[in-house]
């Protein structure tokens, strides 16, 4: 997996979305894009399989 392909992913997954499209208009508007990236790379990485279950269908919805 790419880099780029980690990142979406766990931004998806911090964020909640399913759609890259809605991940660049949400980090597109913070005022600390990189923080918000490292928080949600943490997240995804800390989480483990859980993380490939699509947001819509997570019990723990954010």
């Amino acid at each position: 997996m790419s880099a780029y392909e980690e990142i979406m992913l766990a931004l998806r997954f911090f964020f909640d979305v399913e759609e890259d499209e809605n991940v660049k208009k949400i980090i597109g508007y913070d005022r600390d894009p990189i923080g918000t990236i490292a928080a949600a790379l943490d997240d995804y990485r800390s989480v483990g399989d859980e993380a490939n279950i699509p947001a819509s269908q997570r019990s723990n919805q954010k």
